[in-house]
C-alpha cells in the first residue's frame, strides 16, 4: 500500500544506502590505480548481473507467490557473482605475478602485503558498488517523488528504507569479503577462501525472509551481523600484514 514520505526521509535513505560506500571510495581514491581497478571490477560484475537477471526478468510475472522460483533466482545470481569473483581473482593473481616480475627485473622488492590487500579491497569495492547501483540507486528517482509504499509482509518499514539497508549490508559484505577471499587464495587458508561465498549465499537466501509477515525485522539485523564478519576479518588481516 502507498504512503507519504518527506524530502528529508528520501535524502536519509539515499545517504543510508550509498553514503558509507562513497566514504569508502574516497579513502580508496587516495591510492593511485585503485579507482580504475574498482571501476573495471564494477563493469564486469554489472555485466554478469545483467546476464544472470535477464532470464528471470522474462519470467517476472510468474514469480508472484512462487517461492521456489525466487530461491532459484537468488541461487543463480549468487552463482554468477561468485564465478565472476573467482575469475577476477585469477586475473588479479596473474597481474600481481607480472608486477612482481617487473619489480624483480628492476631490482625492486615484490608487492607488499598491504598493497595486495588494497588491490583486493578495490576489487571488493567495485563488487559492492555494483550492488548499490543494481539494487538501490535505480529506486532513488522514485523515492524523491514524495510518496512511498509498504509491502504487505513488512508494514513496519517503508520499501525504500528496506532497500537501502539491504543494499548497504551487501555492499559492505562484498567490499571486505574480497580481501578475505584474496588472502585465502594467496595463503591457501580454506576458511578465508570459502567463507565469503558461503556468507554471500546465506545473506541472499535470508532476503527471502522479507516475504514473511514481519520477517524484515529479523532479516535486517541478521544481514548486518553477517556483513560484520568479513569486515572484522579484513581488519585482522590488515593489522597482521603490518606486523
Amino acid at each position: 500500500h502507498g504512503g507519504h514520505t518527506t524530502m528529508e526521509a528520501a535524502v536519509g535513505n539515499a545517504l543510508l544506502g550509498a553514503g558509507p560506500m562513497v566514504t569508502v571510495g574516497m579513502c580508496l581514491g587516495k591510492k593511485p590505480v585503485l579507482p580504475l581497478v574498482a571501476m573495471a571490477t564494477c563493469f564486469v560484475h554489472l555485466t554478469a548481473l545483467v546476464v544472470a537477471a535477464t532470464p528471470w526478468k522474462l519470467t517476472q510475472g510468474s514469480l508472484d507467490g512462487r517461492n521456489e522460483l525466487l530461491v532459484g533466482m537468488l541461487l543463480t545470481v549468487v552463482a554468477v557473482q561468485e564465478s565472476t569473483r573467482w575469475g577476477i581473482q585469477r586475473a588479479k593473481d596473474r597481474a600481481e605475478e607480472w608486477l612482481d616480475e617487473i619489480s624483480k627485473n628492476k631490482g625492486l622488492g615484490p608487492l607488499q602485503e598491504t598493497q595486495r590487500l588494497h588491490i583486493a579491497l578495490a576489487i571488493g569495492y567495485g563488487h559492492g558498488i555494483t550492488t548499490t547501483l543494481f539494487f538501490f540507486l535505480g529506486l532513488l528517482p522514485v523515492s524523491f517523488s514524495g510518496g512511498t509504499f509498504y509491502v504487505e509482509s513488512c508494514p513496519q518499514i517503508d520499501f525504500f528504507t528496506l532497500a537501502a539497508c539491504c543494499s548497504l549490508a551487501f555492499a559492505l559484505n562484498h567490499t571486505f569479503s574480497s580481501a578475505v577471499y584474496a588472502n585465502g587464495c594467496r595463503k591457501n587458508n580454506l576458511l578465508h577462501k570459502y567463507l565469503p561465498p558461503a556468507m554471500h549465499l546465506t545473506m541472499a537466501l535470508l532476503t527471502a525472509g522479507n516475504l514473511l509477515r514481519g520477517g524484515c525485522l529479523a532479516v535486517l539485523p541478521l544481514l548486518f551481523l553477517f556483513a560484520l564478519v568479513p569486515s572484522l576479518l579484513a581488519w585482522k588481516i590488515y593489522w597482521t600484514s603490518n606486523e
